[in-house]
């Protein structure tokens, strides 16, 4: 079944109801494309949602679903990944390494940052600004940057 990327607005609306004190605890992911620019060139835009699907195929089955993706900006994806939580943080290790060994050579690289919502955001900017500021590229461990160009829009600019 393909993945359905949602909107920013989507986004926003479904991290409002995460956010929310007892609602059940997600995963909230921004994955960020090193090399955005040459990826799309070299292998078009949509196949985003094939390196998408690369990496949902590495979680874990108890997590779920998996059909509540995002892209807010041109070189981000964001994931609101529910249900059991233990072993998602290192499959997403993993699919990033696998990426960007295999991507690394032409430039581009995957990196992730987290949030544990609701309890570590109590609202959707606030969400999105402490897994941005996580972000960390698997390959290095370094903070990855957004690229320039990226058509990238600063948090606070984002959801207005």
């Amino acid at each position: 079944m393909p993945i359905e990327i949602g909107t920013r607005e989507q986004l926003l609306v479904d991290l409002t109801r995460a956010v929310v004190p007892g609602e059940p605890v997600k995963l909230l992911v921004v994955f960020r494309l090193g090399g955005f620019e040459e990826f799309a060139s070299r292998y078009g835009n949509e196949t985003t949602a094939t390196l998408l699907g690369r990496v949902v195929s590495r979680l874990p089955e108890a997590s779920g679903p998996s059909n509540f993706y995002y892209r807010p900006r041109k070189d981000e994806l964001c994931g609101l990944i529910s249900g059991r939580l233990d072993g998602v943080e290192a499959a997403l290790i993993a699919a990033a390494r696998e990426i960007s060994e295999t991507l690394g050579t032409d430039g581009i690289s995957l990196g992730f940052g987290t949030a544990v919502l609701p309890h570590q955001a109590g609202d959707p900017v606030e969400a999105l600004a402490l897994a941005d500021s996580r972000v960390i590229g698997v390959a290095d461990g370094d903070p990855m940057p957004r690229g320039s160009g990226s058509g990238s829009l600063p948090l606070g600019r984002l959801f207005v």
